[in-house]
């Protein structure tokens, strides 16, 4: 089952207005190109794991959570 962006409790305007034009520009290879080309909120990137939105690139929702933790913190280079 997959859920629309605008159905995600939390996640803001801004947010799911980056992800529809970078995603015109491509799919996202990994949860890396997601965080670097979309730069969603620490929130915004936390809902998105919780609701498996990156299942497909990374099914490991733990590993998931620590990149973006990471992320946050200014490790992008986390794996």
């Amino acid at each position: 089952i997959r859920t629309g962006l605008m159905q995600l409790k939390g996640l803001s305007k801004a947010c799911i207005k980056t992800i529809l034009v970078e995603r015109e520009k491509g799919l996202f290879g990994s949860l890396d190109d997601f965080l670097e080309r979309v730069r969603p909120s620490f929130e915004d990137a936390k809902i998105l794991v919780k609701v498996r939105a990156f299942y497909s690139l990374n099914k490991n929702f733990c590993a998931q959570m620590w990149k973006v933790y990471a992320y946050n913190y200014g490790k992008k280079n986390f794996t």
